[in-house]
């Protein structure tokens, strides 16, 4: 067997693909909007970063009305929070003052991110209002890859399936709606960890592999193939779903963004383009199942794409002084991925 074939038959394959992206809520619609050339760009209304405080408006009513409800059986009643309210005296932090207003944008967004099926996922009213939406979205496209790719709820529970979620915005924290009292504030602290975007997968479907949230930035998804990939080389996990998400929920990033330049007049990228201004905002949930390309064939998957090697590595100091150094770690790291896929000879 030559060193390419031998390589190609350790390699791993993706077996079902799921996502939520703007005007494209699967795989063959994202390929349909490519195809046709279509843009999902929008102008992006300031309201849309305005749900945590209406949220928190309407817990801190619930709240009202329990301790009204009390009050009215004999336990008591914080009647003095419900008159500072009434005097609007009371306000969510981001609105008391510092809440920015959200300048106007070009960006992909998705229209029904904060759409969810709480009984399906055993999620109660309490956590929904301050569980991150990117969990939410996580859990959604998870539950979509493993449709996709034939996997029954019952028949995964227990087994060695890893769980690897692409996440670097934890912005839910910066809006998540202020506690309201020693339960709330142990689900506000709960819901926002970042951690938990891809412990409720394995929560949900009650897998025992891996489960690890990934941030290195842009390259979180590439990160956490990777990471997939050398489990399953590994052994450390029979199968591996891999999940990128991510939204826009804070106005004060989106108007940091746009002040320091750095978004593309245009409101669309041009990666690698000559006439780049900036790079556009957008958000959306992809997620990957991945198993060893042997086992693969041995439980009649189809195997969309083999994935024969990867390899990461930070490229060193960004300065000046030092961009040959950088220039010469890519070229490295290439070069060692073309060897472990065995499309060239090792030296």
């Amino acid at each position: 067997m030559s060193s390419s074939s031998s390589s190609l038959a350790r390699a791993v394959g993706v077996v079902a693909m799921a996502c939520r992206y703007p005007g494209a809520d699967s795989p063959d619609a994202l390929w349909r909007l490519l195809k046709e050339g279509k843009n999902a760009f929008v102008e992006v209304d300031p309201d849309r970063f305005k749900p945590a405080v209406e949220l928190w408006e309407r817990d801190e009513e619930r709240e009202e009305q329990q301790e009204e409800g009390r009050g009215r059986r004999g336990e008591g009643g914080n009647k003095r929070k419900h008159a500072e309210k009434q005097r609007g005296t009371k306000k969510h932090p981001l609105v008391d003052g510092r809440e920015p207003e959200a300048k106007r944008v070009n960006a992909a967004v998705l229209e029904d991110a904060d759409a969810y099926d709480a009984d399906y996922f055993d999620v109660t009213d309490g956590e929904m209002g301050r569980m991150d939406p990117h969990h939410r979205l996580a859990l959604e496209v998870a539950c979509q890859a493993f449709h996709n790719a034939g996997y029954d709820k019952a028949a995964l529970a227990g087994q060695r399936v890893g769980v690897f979620v692409a996440m670097s915005n934890k912005e839910w924290s910066n809006v998540c709606p202020p506690p309201g009292g020693a339960p709330a504030a142990i689900m506000n602290s709960t819901s926002s960890v970042a951690a938990h975007a891809a412990h409720r997968i394995s929560q949900f479907f009650n897998l025992r592999g891996p489960s690890i949230v990934v941030d290195s930035g842009c390259a979180s998804s590439l990160a956490a193939v990777d990471m997939a990939v050398q489990s399953l080389k590994a052994g450390r996990c029979s199968s591996a779903l891999v999940v990128g998400v991510h939204l826009l929920l804070d106005a004060n990033n989106v108007n940091v963004w746009e002040d320091c330049g750095l978004l593309s007049t245009r409101g669309a990228g041009r990666f690698f383009g000559n006439d780049s201004d900036g790079f556009a905002l957008g958000e959306g949930a992809g997620a990957v199942v991945l198993e060893n390309v042997a086992d693969a064939a041995r439980h009649r998957q189809k195997v969309l794409v083999k994935v024969g090697a990867s390899v990461v590595g930070y490229g060193g100091s960004p300065f000046e002084a030092h961009r040959e150094e950088m220039d010469a770690a890519r070229t490295a790291l290439m070069v060692e991925a073309r060897e472990e896929a065995g499309l060239v000879e090792p030296k």
